[in-house]
């Protein structure tokens, strides 16, 4: 076998796997695969719970204005986590003032990256769907909720309506 027909059966095998192969094993594994704890039941209709996931470092300038515009969505389930990469501006100060509302989670973290304070608030949600945002941008959802939950467009889509201007 000359390397040439080597090379068209690989390319061949990659394209059968990624529209064939792929598909169906996910289609077999979700028929098998239990959904995990605390997810919504398609069978009755619910609306699956989103968590809203934001890393903030020295955002002062927009963390109000963020929490009042994930006040502003009206999606059933809606859970907002948001966690402060050891900011030395008044970031901390802001978020302590939302401490009590019960859809918002603040954890203030010693600086350590994006990358960790994200993970570390993912680890936590335990909402359905997670949806990860900058601190200057502001959405506004919009929803596409059928009693066929089988469309997976349906569930929740954020629209982004404005981002904040950058600032060191």
């Amino acid at each position: 076998m000359s390397l040439i027909s080597l090379l068209l059966l690989m390319c061949l095998f990659l394209v059968a796997y990624t529209y064939l192969v792929f598909p169906l094993g996910i289609r077999f594994l979700s028929a098998y695969v239990e959904p995990r704890r605390g997810s919504a039941d398609a069978s009755v209709g619910q609306s699956p719970s989103v968590a809203i996931i934001c890393a903030m470092y020295n955002e002062e300038d927009v963390a109000e204005e963020k929490i009042a515009n994930f006040r502003s969505l009206t999606y059933p389930g809606l859970r907002m986590y948001i966690g402060s990469d050891g900011s030395s501006d008044r970031t901390n100060e802001i978020l302590a003032k939302h401490a009590d509302d019960k859809n918002l989670s603040i954890c203030t973290f010693p600086r350590r990256g994006k990358v960790h304070v994200i993970n570390d608030l993912a680890a936590s949600a335990s909402e359905d769907i997670l949806v990860f945002t900058d601190a200057n941008s502001l959405a506004a959802h919009t929803q596409h909720l059928q009693q066929d939950r089988s469309n997976a467009q349906q569930a929740f889509q954020l629209r982004l309506v404005k981002t904040l201007n950058w600032h060191q």
